[in-house]
């Protein structure tokens, strides 16, 4: 659920500007808020595609890509500037808020689950155009599995774990990066915003 999983992600922003102890760092931002970013925002916002768009579904997957690219371009200069104003301690409640606006209240009164809470169907078809849709001899993909998919069937396969293994190492590489750029690049000579403004950069890329 994109509400809770937001709600959580605000809790452990908010809570990280009273870190006191390292561990209080692995808990916080690795596991609250990783696990509110991944049940709020990716996870929820692919299920709201599958259930919004059938035939431009590939258009709003990429579209929806292209927002994660831009706001990992604004929002490191933005922070660091409410880190260089108010120090780093605000700053995470300047997350908090920030999030609480755009990934809390906002999806809460203008996103629906599916088309048919507000009467429509999806890709914005009309019903009719969608019952023909439906009636429709079905075209063969170039390739389709016999097999009857199950969650435990899931589990069970090695493509899906080659899927996770992979994902996970690429992500892992991803965000090492990300994490320790700005320290590298101030090592390096240049300022605060300049490093964030680059961070930025590496994240729309």
């Amino acid at each position: 659920n994109m509400i809770i999983g937001n709600a959580v992600l605000i809790l452990g922003a908010a809570a990280m500007s009273s870190i006191a102890e390292v561990w209080h760092i692995y808990l916080l931002y690795s596991i609250v808020i990783g696990a509110g970013q991944a049940f709020g925002s990716f996870i929820a916002s692919n299920g709201l595609i599958m259930n919004w768009f059938h035939r431009r579904r590939t258009i709003a997957i990429t579209l929806l890509s292209a927002c994660g690219g831009i706001g990992g371009l604004i929002f490191p200069p933005v922070i660091t500037f409410f880190m260089s104003k108010f120090g780093w301690r605000d700053a995470w409640l300047a997350v908090a808020g920030i999030h609480l606006i755009m990934g809390l209240l906002i999806p809460a009164l203008l996103i629906r689950n599916t088309p048919k809470e507000m009467g429509q169907t999806p890709d914005g078809d009309s019903p009719t155009d969608t019952a023909a849709a439906a009636a429709a001899p079905k075209k063969q993909p170039v390739y389709q599995t016999k097999t009857d998919w199950e969650m435990k069937n899931v589990f069970k396969s090695r493509p899906f774990w080659m899927i996770v293994t992979f994902s996970a190492a690429i992500m892992f590489t991803v965000n090492f990066v990300s994490l320790h750029m700005v320290a590298y690049l101030k090592d390096a000579g240049y300022s605060a915003m300049t490093a964030a403004t680059g961070i930025g950069v590496f994240n729309a890329l």
